[in-house]
C-alpha cells in the first residue's frame, strides 16, 4: 500500500512539472499565422473532420500569404521603379536649378562691371541690376499606393472633401 501511495505522489509531481512547461510553452507561441497542423503533439485522426477542416484551413491561409508576398513584393519593385525616374527628373532639376543661378551670378558681375565703368566715366547708370526669378521646386517622391482599389474613393472624388467646397463656390 506504501508503494501505491508513493508511486501516485510522484506521478502527481511530475504532472504538475509538465503541467508547468506546458504552460510556459504555450506563452512563448506567439500569435503570428498557425505554424505547423501538428505542432500541439496531441495525436490525430488524419481522415477526422475537423482535421480536414484544418487542412483546408490551413492550405487557404498560405495561399493568401503567398498571394500578399507577391503582391507586396511586386509593389516594392514598381516602387523602385518609380524612384529611379523620380531620382533622374530631380537630378535634371537640380542641375537646370544651378544652370539659372550660375547664369544669374554671371549677369549680376557683369551689371557690376558695367555700372563701375559708368562711376568711372561719371555717367549715370540707371540699368536695373538682373533678378534671378523663381527656381523649380523639388518634384514630390512617388507614393507607394498598398491598396490602390480599396482606398475608399472609386469616384475620382478627394477623400477630403474638397470637391463639396468647389461646388459651393
Amino acid at each position: 500500500m506504501l508503494e501505491l501511495q508513493a508511486a501516485t505522489v510522484l506521478d502527481e509531481m511530475y504532472c504538475s512539472l509538465l503541467r508547468g512547461q506546458l504552460a510556459n510553452y504555450e506563452k512563448k507561441v506567439d500569435g503570428k499565422g498557425k505554424g505547423k497542423l501538428m505542432g500541439d503533439g496531441l495525436p490525430q485522426l488524419l481522415s477526422g473532420d475537423e482535421f480536414y477542416e484544418r487542412v483546408v484551413e490551413f492550405a487557404k491561409e498560405q495561399e493568401c500569404e503567398k498571394v500578399a508576398k507577391e503582391s507586396r513584393q511586386q509593389a516594392r519593385d514598381s516602387k523602385a521603379e518609380a524612384m529611379k525616374v523620380w531620382k533622374k527628373h530631380e537630378e535634371e532639376r537640380k542641375l537646370r536649378n544651378a544652370t539659372a543661378t550660375l547664369r544669374f551670378r554671371e549677369a549680376v558681375e557683369e551689371w557690376k562691371l558695367r555700372k563701375e565703368k559708368a562711376k568711372e566715366k561719371g555717367q549715370r547708370f540707371s540699368e536695373k541690376k538682373p533678378v534671378r526669378g523663381k527656381l523649380e521646386g523639388p518634384i514630390p517622391k512617388p507614393v507607394l499606393a498598398i491598396l490602390a482599389g480599396e482606398s475608399g474613393d472609386e469616384d475620382g472624388d478627394d477623400a477630403d472633401g474638397s470637391d463639396i467646397e468647389d461646388e459651393a463656390n
